[in-house]
């Protein structure tokens, strides 16, 4: 399992028309933090930055993790 929170901050950002500036002043994180998340340069958030994350999406850390949960998928050819 991988949790891909960049694509969760980036499709909530475009779904309300923020930038990652704008974005960032309301979770008070940093905008270039803000942007190696979405670029996936940051592997690893720690839980203070995604409490602030998801405090700036109005969730809860539970609910960010959730919608950014990935399961690996795999399948045995018959």
């Amino acid at each position: 399992m991988e949790y891909k929170i960049g694509l969760v901050l980036k499709k909530y950002r475009k779904e309300n028309g923020i930038t990652q500036e704008e974005f960032a002043k309301i979770s008070k994180v940093s905008q270039a933090y803000v942007s190696k998340i979405e670029r996936h340069s940051r592997k690893k958030v720690n839980i203070e930055i995604c409490s602030k994350l998801a405090n700036g999406m109005n969730l809860t850390i539970e609910e960010l993790l959730e919608k950014s949960l990935v399961k690996e998928v795999s399948y045995e050819k018959n």
